[in-house]
């Protein structure tokens, strides 16, 4: 029978050390194990499997033993600071922040715990005392790179990046392939709208860790950004892949999938993120915004409401949730969400995309190109930003302008189709056709899936039975319930046209009577409350009020209306009068509508500003309007029946 080797308890700590330090866990886990079989109460075998456990993912077990240690002798700094890391890889905040302070009071000058206090302090959302310890343990230990690290990420979450990514390039002098400098340098630059530079330092960060799921979606996000976002949604998948409970990853999927309109895509990310965090507000917002797409208002009202109750003072939450207001008719309380997100906007380019969007449909297209415009000064790179900017300027006829801020988008994402449709509209109210179709079908050959493009497309071409056109769309129809009411609608009204070209009428009306249905299933319509608007201009504007304002308004000559119903003929009136040198043609305007809101109730008192406003209003529209003597105005008028 074999003798059992006896050995010293110090040979049996250096046995068990080699192992640790050769990344043999097991066999040095077994070792400490059979230290503690001869010695229960030993604190060096209890530490360090603490440790153990916890390098093996193993966290409640490693806490454990950190315990047992600390129940033995809690005079250790050492142990102190690793209980707190686990206790704060296990969500417990407080607990682990009073961790590292009493390692700290132990040893005032341990680099690792201040370090590890900052991180700690930084998660907790404790910047400012973030960054206070992290520069006490540089002030030890300059060189130090966790420290360096953390110190970064409270200084940017305190608005102060550019510092933030000073530290952060310091770390990749000290260690030039530390990926997670890469990670923070490349989210960094981001912040500060440098796209490109962004994108550089993230493909690196990918180069050093493949599968990181946090340098993934900081990839994906650059992706998003210069709208590429088939590849975006690509790797925001892959990121979660590597970590299925990546709350922030699914939130942002939600976004590049509102973003090419699949909503009922973008519902489950949203919902993804809320089973793993029913507190997560950005989750809530996304969810309304896919909800309110599908025509579900009430539910989506319900998802807004919740982000708002976790957050108040969320301008997303309040932009989204004033979107949905103002779908339901309810702008009263719109606007004053706006108001007050306006009020707390943070420097969010997509947040300022989203606040120009819906100023332009409450009809203040001023203040959306003000919104839009500071998108872009906050994100230079954006493609989407010069987008939105090109589709207001075209709303307000400028253009020239409307032309360039398409053109700068599509030159930043050559392959953008919906730029594209939208520069197709505006190339067809010029009367250039043959480029508009051009430009049309180069969209759908980039992305065939996009169903308002189909409704540009059917302006502009006359369909045959085998049109590979009409086969597409009658493919998208199939799955209408799942792209959204709007795509829907545009869908049907293309297909209408399509078959009313091919001679199948059936079809047709059934297909015009789709896309009227899905359209008047998205518009509240306060049938009592109209009624009492009609009531109300008919007892304000009766003659005899109407004889108060005589020589109240503005003297100005130079606007010029031409009133009618829709298809009477005020476009070729309109084209007719201003080919004069003097006359202006400015198209069908909205400004008169909105001067109630802008100034207040029409009176005697306010005419002349009326007047004026509108007048101002015009003359910004193009330079040759400021310089015409006069502007013709078309403004085509349809009867309700009540």
């Amino acid at each position: 029978m074999d003798k059992v080797k006896q050995v010293t308890l110090e040979d049996a700590y250096k046995l068990a050390q080699e192992h640790h330090q050769q990344g043999n866990l097991t066999l040095a886990e077994r070792t400490y194990q059979d230290i503690l079989a001869a010695c229960p109460e030993d604190y060096t075998s209890l530490h360090y499997l603490g440790i153990i456990f916890y390098q093996q993912g193993q966290i409640k077990e490693g806490l454990d033993y950190s315990k047992r240690a600390l129940a033995v002798d809690n005079t250790k700094a050492d142990c102190w600071n690793a209980y707190a890391v686990m206790t704060g890889d296990l969500g417990n905040s407080s607990e682990s922040i009073e961790s590292f302070e009493k390692a700290l009071a132990i040893n005032p000058e341990y680099v690792d715990a201040l370090s590890n206090l900052g991180n700690a302090y930084w998660k907790a959302g404790k910047y400012k005392e973030a960054i206070k310890v992290c520069k006490k343990a540089l002030k030890i230990q300059p060189d130090m790179v966790n420290a360096l690290i953390n110190l970064g990420a409270a200084l940017s979450h305190e608005g102060r990046i550019e510092e933030a990514i000073e530290k952060w390039q310091k770390v990749l002098v000290l260690e030039p392939n530390q990926p997670n400098a890469y990670i923070n340098i490349g989210n960094g630059l981001r912040d500060l709208g440098k796209i490109s530079e962004s994108a550089q330092y993230c493909e690196k960060a990918l180069e050093l860790v493949p599968i990181n799921p946090q340098a993934l979606m900081n990839y994906a996000n650059v992706l998003r950004d210069q709208g590429k976002f088939l590849l975006s949604e690509k790797t925001y998948r892959k990121a979660i892949a590597n970590n299925p409970k990546f709350v922030e990853a699914h939130n942002n999927l939600a976004i590049v999938l509102l973003d090419q309109f699949k909503y009922e895509e973008a519902t489950a990310s949203a919902r993804f993120a809320i089973a793993f965090d029913e507190k997560n507000v950005l989750a809530y917002t996304n969810l309304a915004a896919a909800l309110k797409e599908l025509g579900r208002l009430k539910e989506a009202e319900d998802a807004g409401r919740k982000a708002m109750s976790l957050d108040p003072e969320s301008s997303e939450a309040k932009i989204d949730l004033a979107d949905i207001l103002y779908l339901s008719d309810r702008y009263a309380e719109a606007e004053s969400l706006i108001k007050e997100a306006i009020l707390k906007i943070p420097n969010d380019p997509r947040l300022y995309l989203k606040l120009s969007a819906f100023l332009e449909k409450s009809g203040k297209v001023q203040d959306s190109l003000e919104a839009a415009s500071k998108a872009i000064e906050l994100s230079p790179e954006m493609p989407e930003a010069y987008h939105r900017q090109g589709m207001i300027f075209f709303m307000d006829n400028q253009i020239e302008n409307a032309l360039n801020a398409l053109n700068k988008a599509l030159e930043l994402k050559p392959e953008f189709p919906v730029a594209m449709g939208t520069k197709s509209e505006l190339l067809q109210s010029h009367g250039d056709m043959e480029g508009a179709q051009k430009m049309i079908e180069k969209a759908l050959s980039i992305n065939p899936n996009l169903t308002f493009l189909y409704y540009t497309l059917s302006k502009l071409k006359k369909f045959t039975k085998d049109d590979k056109y009409l086969k597409k769309m009658e493919e998208l129809v199939e799955n209408e319930s799942i792209i959204g009411i709007e795509p829907s609608a545009a869908l049907n009204f293309a297909l209408f046209k399509a078959y009313e070209d091919i001679g199948d009428y059936d079809k047709s009306f059934k297909a015009l009577k789709n896309g009227n249905d899905l359209k008047r299933s998205a518009v509240v319509f306060d049938t009592p409350g109209q009624k009492s608007t009609f009531n109300r201009i008919k007892d304000i504007y009766t003659a005899e009020n109407l004889k108060t304002f005589e020589n109240k308004g503005s003297k100005d000559d130079a606007p010029i209306f031409i009133v009618g119903m829709p298809r009477s003929g005020t476009t070729l009136t309109e084209q007719i009068i201003s080919s004069h040198s003097d006359v202006f043609g400015a198209g069908e305007l909205y400004y008169l509508s909105n001067l109630e809101r802008e100034l207040a109730p029409l009176t005697p008192d306010n005419a002349k500003e009326w007047g004026e406003t509108y007048l101002k209003h015009v003359r910004n529209i193009h330079p040759d309007a400021a310089k015409a003597k006069k502007a013709a105005k078309k403004q085509n008028l349809a009867l309700i029946d009540l």
